[in-house]
């Protein structure tokens, strides 16, 4: 998921982010596990304002100081049952 810098500051980024987990719901997902560079400040923000938390590396041999792994836990979606 990526927003260019110039269409960022409109809410794009958080409306991907809830495209993205409604249909995870919809399929019956439980979680959401999505991964980002450690550097990318803003999508370490967006994630952790939009519930994510931060996990230990999902890959092995995935280097901390240059990715995070963030997760959070979705809700049951009513569509799906």
């Amino acid at each position: 998921m990526y927003v260019t810098p110039a269409a960022r500051s409109h809410g794009l980024g958080r409306q991907l982010l809830e495209a993205l987990e409604h249909d995870a719901r919809r399929h019956g997902m439980s979680e959401a596990i999505l991964e980002t560079g450690a550097g990318n400040l803003a999508a370490l923000t967006l994630y952790t304002h939009c519930g994510y938390a931060l996990i230990a590396p999902c890959v092995p041999g995935r280097d901390p100081r240059i990715n995070r792994a963030l997760s959070k836990a979705l809700a049951p979606s009513a569509e799906g049952q």
